[in-house]
């Protein structure tokens, strides 16, 4: 017995076409048969009814309704359609706004700092010991700013790091140890940050002004609690002068090796979520890093260069608004080499700029407003950054971004 495919009516073995609807019943059409021997002749039968071009072969008209033997001689059965899609070739959204700004910025801060400072003739002397402090820092926020997003509670932990570890001397009377208990804490510190960020994705701003605001609340404590008071006094120790650049440039190769060879050094708009391994360590090194320069800048006896961090969340800022100034530093080669534009801005900035414009006697209030000025306006540029092209036939993945 054979079953029409259209109506499932049963019909014999012998009938070439279905009783009820006219549908034909042949292995052209994949019928469901039931094994039975079938004979040559009526073999022959069926091979010569099923003979029909290949353009007939489905008997569907565009309606839904089967075609009628009658109508096999003269129908003709359009080719479906088929779906092609073409997509424009991918491009990096490169514009003037986003990327030209940025580079052009980067290149006058510098250049009009040199400027005023010969105008004025102020005497300068360029400060190797502060440059290397703020090379540090800036390395600190490029490291997290290539992961899941800049961490802004750098500044709590290089304010932080040398309370802590004058409470461990207190108990452990050893300067190395105090040291590197000091940064082991706070790498924890910072891996706590990296897990949460990374894996419960939340908001890097606001969970890293979070935790820092409660690593300074801690360090209160620490300080005006009854167990220590003022007896926080461990003994300074004495950096030669080429120790301090040496340290920052041993930090800087590392850290451009990590960004060059890790998901780091991937532009944003290639990425994915498979690598939070190097996210999360982004955060342990920034944090180590902060630490790190918190004990060399107050107990390293370094004298002139403590002044620099009086606004340190402010060069913070500033640093990661000039690492994401342009869509042309979204790359593996230039994040880290880039750390050295902010420090050498700030350094200028601090020790001639400031004591030119403000006076001997404004140098505080200086720091904090033009500073703060530069931070203002490398954001607005870094923002600027962030537009998309006017046109919205490429893909949104294509948005080169540094922000995520």
């Amino acid at each position: 017995m054979k079953q029409c495919p259209n109506c499932e009516h049963s019909a014999k073995d012998d009938d070439a076409f279905c009783l009820m609807c006219g549908t034909p019943l042949s292995s052209v059409f994949a019928v469901n048969e039931l094994e039975a021997p079938v004979s040559a002749e009526q073999k022959d039968q069926a091979d010569a009814i099923t003979e029909v071009p290949e353009t007939l072969e489905p008997t569907i008209q565009a309606n839904g309704l089967p075609l009628k033997p009658e109508q096999f001689d003269t129908a003709v059965i359009a080719p479906e359609p088929v779906e092609t899609t073409v997509r424009q070739p991918a491009k990096n959204n490169f514009t003037f706004l986003n990327t030209g700004v940025g580079i052009i910025v980067a290149v006058l801060l510098p250049a009009v700092a040199v400027f005023l400072i010969i105008q004025n003739r102020y005497p300068f002397v360029f400060n190797a010991a502060q440059f290397a402090l703020l090379t540090l820092i800036s390395i600190a926020i490029a490291l997290t700013t290539r992961a899941k997003g800049p961490d802004f509670s750098i500044g709590a932990v290089i304010a932080t790091a040398p309370v802590f570890m004058a409470f461990i001397f207190l108990y452990t009377e050893s300067l190395l140890i105090s040291i590197l208990l000091t940064i082991c804490a706070y790498a924890v510190f910072g891996l706590l940050n990296g897990i949460l960020a990374t894996y419960l994705k939340i908001p890097v701003i606001v969970l890293t002004l979070l935790t820092g605001l409660i690593v300074k609340g801690v360090s209160y404590f620490v300080i005006f609690g009854d167990y220590i008071g003022a007896n926080i006094t461990p003994p300074q120790f004495s950096l030669e002068a080429p120790v301090l650049p040496i340290i920052a440039a041993v930090v800087f190769i590392a850290a451009f090796l990590f960004v060059l060879f890790s998901r780091l050094g991937t532009p944003i708009f290639k990425r994915d979520d498979k690598s939070k391994l190097s996210y999360m360590f982004a955060y342990v090194s920034s944090a180590v890093i902060a630490s790190g320069t918190g004990i060399l800048l107050l107990w390293g006896n370094l004298g002139g260069a403590a002044y620099t961090m009086l606004e340190s969340e402010t060069y913070v800022i500033f640093a990661f608004a000039v690492l994401i100034s342009s869509r042309a530093f979204d790359n593996k080669f230039a994040p880290v080499p880039l750390c050295l534009l902010p420090a050498v801005v700030w350094v200028l900035m601090q020790n001639a700029l400031i004591p030119a414009l403000f006076g001997l006697h404004g140098i505080a209030v200086g720091q904090y407003v033009t500073g703060g000025g530069l931070a203002f306006i490398m954001l607005i540029i870094a923002y600027a950054c962030r537009c998309k092209r006017k046109d919205s036939k490429y893909a949104a993945s294509n948005d080169i971004s540094l922000m995520q």
